[in-house]
C-alpha cells in the first residue's frame, strides 16, 4: 500500500480549510443532495463528500457509508487532492499495487472502483473531494466525470457562501456589541454631565439671591442659569436616543 504524499502547499491548504470552520458534521441538506445527486448520476452505492486535515479524512456528507472519518493515510482522496487539476480515477484498486492492500479495499467498504473530483477553493487550494466509489470495477463516461466536476464546484460555492454567511454574522455582532457599548458609556457620562450642569444651576441661583451686585450681574446669572437648562434639555435628549437605539436593536434581533 502507498500512503499518500503530502501536497506541497499543505500549510497553506490547512489554514485555508480551517478558515471554513469545517468539518463540522451536522447533517446540512445541501451537502447531502449533493452526493445523492453524484450517486445517482454515476449509479454507485456510495459518494462522498470528504475534507482532508492534518491526519484525518472527514465526511462532510456521505451516502453508503459508514461513520464520520477515516485515516488520512488509507484515503484514497488523499492521494486525489494532491492533483487538484484532474479526477483521480481508480477503476479496479485490487490491481493497482498502490491500493490491493488497503484496509478499505480488503475490508468493508471493499472499495474497488473509485473516482473523486478535488473541490479546490478560487485559490487553488484542494480541501478535499466529492466522490463515487463501488465495490465492482467499473468505467464512467466523460458526460459523468464533467456532471462530477460541475458537483465539485457547487461544493466550493456552498462553502464560500457559509464563510461570507458566518462572516456577516460576525460582524453584527461586533456592531451590537459597539452599540451596547456606546449606549452605556453615553448613559453614564450623560448623568455625570448632567450632574454638572445642575450644580451650576443651584450655584447660580444660590449667588444671585446673595448677590446684590445690581441688575446687570443678576441678567449675567439669569443666562448662566439658562444655559445649563438648556445643557441638561440636550443631554436628556442624547440619553433617550442611545435608548432608542438599543431598543430598536433588541427589537429587530428578537424579530
Amino acid at each position: 500500500m502507498k500512503f499518500p504524499d503530502k501536497p506541497s502547499n499543505e500549510q497553506e491548504r490547512l489554514e485555508s480549510l480551517y478558515s471554513y470552520e469545517l468539518p463540522d458534521l451536522l447533517e446540512q441538506a445541501e451537502f447531502d443532495n449533493l452526493v445523492q445527486l453524484a450517486s445517482g448520476i454515476c449509479n454507485t452505492p456510495i459518494s462522498l463528500i470528504t475534507l482532508l486535515d492534518t491526519d484525518k479524512q472527514w465526511f462532510k456528507a456521505k451516502i453508503g457509508m459508514e461513520g464520520n472519518c477515516t485515516s488520512k493515510d488509507i484515503s484514497f482522496c488523499g492521494h486525489a487532492i494532491n492533483t487538484p487539476d484532474e479526477i483521480f480515477v481508480i477503476e479496479d484498486a485490487t490491481k493497482d499495487e498502490r491500493f490491493a492492500d488497503n484496509p478499505l479495499v480488503t475490508g468493508d467498504p471493499k472499495i474497488v472502483f473509485y473516482a473523486g473530483v478535488p473541490i479546490v477553493t478560487n485559490e487553488g487550494y484542494a480541501l478535499g473531494t466529492i466522490c463515487v466509489i463501488d465495490r465492482i470495477p467499473r468505467r464512467l463516461e466523460a458526460r459523468q466525470y464533467k456532471l462530477l466536476q460541475g458537483l465539485s464546484k457547487q461544493v466550493v460555492r456552498l462553502f464560500e457562501l457559509k464563510k461570507t454567511i458566518k462572516l456577516l454574522e460576525d460582524k453584527e455582532i461586533e456592531l451590537e456589541q459597539k452599540i451596547h457599548s456606546t449606549c452605556q458609556y453615553v448613559n453614564s457620562i450623560g448623568h455625570d454631565v448632567k450632574m454638572a450642569f445642575r450644580n451650576i444651576e443651584i450655584s447660580t441661583e444660590l449667588l444671585s439671591k446673595l448677590d446684590q451686585g445690581g441688575e446687570e450681574r443678576a441678567k449675567h446669572h439669569g443666562n448662566i442659569k439658562k444655559e445649563s437648562s438648556e445643557g441638561m434639555g440636550l443631554i436628556n435628549e442624547v440619553i433617550k436616543m442611545a435608548a432608542s437605539e438599543k431598543r430598536t436593536k433588541e427589537s429587530a434581533k428578537v424579530d
